[in-house]
């Protein structure tokens, strides 16, 4: 994932009945509801930056990609789900140089994964409960593609989505990529998902709409501009979820799946990706949409950093040194 195409808080989910009546755009403004603020958290953890959107593990702790002025830092914060304990976890000794490319946090275990290369090899680096590292597992990922999405599973295989980059050979730059590892690195088989390309021209210019997740239905999902690919841990096609954006402009900047939803993170086309933000949540099984959220004036500045079906949302705001979680079931 490209420096350019991040960014860097949570809301009360409330049925919705999808009017039909009317015009599209009319029956967008008439069922968007603003999320409510049950709780706040003002974290004891000092003032952090951060590269693009957090994750959470099925506790609610939080990862973050630290700042450090270079997106291939590898560093990641571990903040505890009340904001009171922060841990970093880091690459060290022989590892210490690998330079950053993604990261994945597991929901069958606690525990976070980073992929990561050197020398023109990639790695997948294991980061148990307490945070100490795990021997690294070179990738048999082939040259010229560019991981962007990693789906990490607890008997150590793993999900690889990605594209060629210019340097590829003829007719697959901008083509997608996704394959699964064996738990050694070896590669066990490349899917075929029929994923849009990437214009590479727009790579360092536009914000990137994808993701990718591991649901407790046991299923991936992968993101893509207008639909959610559902693939068995396998790797097995099981169903194609298309949606609509309020804004036809909209940028999917990030994803949720928990509980048999799916929580679609849309920002405006606006120079601030959390100026304008909007969350369309979709029932994992149909596809059906059931609801349009907006952040309260409270939370105009705050990003969303977890989703859980029973707990609902959390946002953060870090402001004047001073980091809050906001949370609403």
């Amino acid at each position: 994932m490209s420096a350019k195409s991040t960014a860097l808080c949570t809301f009360l989910l409330v049925p919705l009945i999808w009017a039909q009546e009317g015009t599209h755009e009319s029956a967008i403004a008439r069922n968007i509801r603003v999320l409510t603020v049950s709780a706040r958290h003002e974290s004891q953890v000092p003032f952090f930056g951060a590269i693009g959107f957090p994750q959470c593990d099925k506790e609610g702790n939080l990862y973050f990609h630290l700042d450090k002025g270079d997106f291939t830092e590898s560093d990641l914060l571990l903040l505890s789900a009340d904001g009171q304990r922060g841990k970093i976890l880091k690459f060290s000794g022989d590892y210490a140089d690998m330079a950053f490319s993604t990261f994945f946090v597991s929901q069958e275990q606690r525990g976070a994964y980073v992929l990561a290369w050197k020398k023109r090899k990639h790695y997948l680096v294991g980061f148990d409960s307490d945070g100490d590292i795990r021997n690294p597992v070179a990738l048999d990922l082939p040259e010229f593609v560019i991981p962007e999405d990693l789906v990490a599973f607890e008997d150590g295989s793993s999900l690889i989505s990605g594209y060629y980059e210019s340097r590829a050979p003829a007719e697959l730059p901008g083509k997608a990529y996704t394959a699964i590892f064996e738990a050694s690195g070896k590669l066990r088989k490349v899917l075929s998902l029929n994923q849009p390309d990437v214009v590479l021209a727009d790579v360092e210019s536009k914000l990137r709409e994808g993701g990718a997740a591991l649901a407790d239905d046991g299923n991936i999902y992968l993101l893509t501009p207008r639909t959610v690919l559902v693939l068995s841990k396998g790797g097995n096609f099981q169903k194609k979820i298309q949606f609509e954006k309020p804004d036809p402009a909209g940028v999917v900047t990030n994803f949720y799946v928990s509980g048999g939803f799916i929580v679609l993170g849309i920002s405006g086309n606006t120079e601030n990706i959390m100026q304008k933000r909007q969350f369309v949540v979709l029932d994992s099984s149909s596809g059906k949409l059931l609801a349009i959220y907006e952040r309260p004036e409270e939370l105009q500045k705050a990003q969303d950093v977890c989703f859980k079906r029973e707990e609902g949302f959390t946002f953060m705001i870090s402001d004047k040194g001073r980091t809050t979680l906001f949370s609403a079931k």
